[in-house]
């Protein structure tokens, strides 16, 4: 794929992104899968949330800040961007203590985030034409698929190595 990113970015963000991955499947959340909207070039894990917002709500997003801080001791303020939002709406908890307590739960989680953060990078190195292309409902952009469903369940699962 034709990404504008250093290696040292993309080790992180596929850490991040592997981060809020693993924390949707341990809080029972739908997670599709981890991408590349290729139009922004930006990677996300499409995690449906819930409605009014939940304590899981919260800990998935904090969970890609938690990972980095787990992984490197510090995490990106460009990449918490968009996963601070729901932490601006009246009664959310404070960012800071989401983040501490999803990086209290994804400290035994290490091998299974470190395992989707590298099938992760290994996707990336396709050329777009040998992706997978996929839109998502209600939402006209198209996603490249980095690490689909069944994957990211089998290695929470333990399935595989």
């Amino acid at each position: 794929m034709d990404l504008h990113i250093t290696l040292d970015d993309l080790v992180t963000v596929s850490v991040h992104e592997a981060g809020h991955a693993v924390m949707a499947v341990l809080q029972k959340m739908q997670c599709s899968g981890i991408f590349l909207l290729a139009s922004e070039n930006r990677f996300c894990s499409l995690v449906t949330s819930n409605s009014p917002l939940t304590k899981s709500d919260y800990l998935q997003s904090a969970a890609g800040a938690a990972a980095e801080l787990n992984f490197f001791k510090t995490y990106s303020c460009e990449y918490t961007r968009s996963d601070r939002t729901i932490f601006e709406e009246p009664g959310a908890p404070s960012w800071d203590a989401a983040v501490k307590e999803a990086q209290s739960i994804l400290l035994d989680q290490r091998e299974k985030i470190q395992t989707l953060a590298v099938m992760v990078r290994e996707a990336s190195k396709l050329p777009c034409d040998q992706a997978i292309k996929r839109g998502m409902d209600n939402d006209p952009r198209w996603f490249y698929e980095l690490v689909d469903e069944a994957k990211l369940h089998q290695v929470c699962d333990n399935r595989i190595a």
